[in-house]
């Protein structure tokens, strides 16, 4: 069941609402219609800013009632998730354009601090040699702890099981890189069998990271 309403602003946003069989709120999209008529054809445009949903009913559903909208024959849709489930969804997953951009960059300022402030999905522990030409004061070994989701981190004299630049912390801090796709293309080295997949299971992240929010 759906539930829509305009609202009359700088854009006539429509809001539309999916609720599952129990009366509960599971799905949300906010979006714009641009109306189009070439030649005396419907041909206008959905404009999607959000689309959000927390079961696959709902997300295949919100989605569905985006794709009905009458007299539309685009649906354009900007800043979703890596990992978006709609690829798996259609049946021609060519003829959604799907296309990456980069959108968020992370760069490490306090190590410490930053690995001690996320969670982890696994327990382990994994000491990284981390260099920074930018901040050579931040360059070192340092020992990741993670137990019951809890990381603590320090400096330590500790042999170095993987190795990179301090731009490997930032690509793989959300969950959305892993160590293994670094190794491959060289950016990071494993000194220590085992590493990878430890800090691959301690790092990991599902759904992908994803801002909904521009700023």
């Amino acid at each position: 069941m759906f539930a829509t309403v305009g609202e009359d602003k700088d854009r006539a946003w429509m809001y539309a609402v999916h609720f599952d069989d129990t009366g509960e709120a599971d799905g949300y999209a906010v979006y714009w219609v641009k109306h189009d008529w070439p030649r005396s054809v419907p041909s206008g445009t959905i404009n999607v800013k959000e689309c959000i949903a927390s079961t696959p009913s709902g997300y295949a559903d919100i989605w569905r009632f985006l794709f009905d909208v009458d007299l539309v024959s685009t649906v354009e849709a900007w800043n979703r998730p890596a990992d978006e489930p709609l690829l798996h969804l259609v049946r021609e997953p060519r003829r959604l354009r799907f296309s990456l951009m980069d959108g968020l960059w992370l760069r490490m300022v306090d190590v410490v601090a930053a690995l001690e402030a996320r969670s982890y999905a696994a327990d382990g522990r994994v000491v990284f040699g981390i260099t920074d030409s930018l901040r050579p004061e931040a360059s070192g070994n340092y020992e990741l702890i993670a137990e019951a989701g809890v990381g603590r981190c320090a400096p330590t004299d500790a042999a170095v099981e993987l190795a990179g630049t301090i731009n490997v912390l930032g690509a793989t801090y959300l969950g959305g890189t892993s160590f293994r796709q670094l190794w491959w293309s060289g950016q990071v080295d494993e000194r220590s069998s085992g590493a990878l997949d430890r800090a691959d299971a301690m790092f990991a992240s599902t759904p992908a990271p994803w801002c909904v929010v521009d700023f």
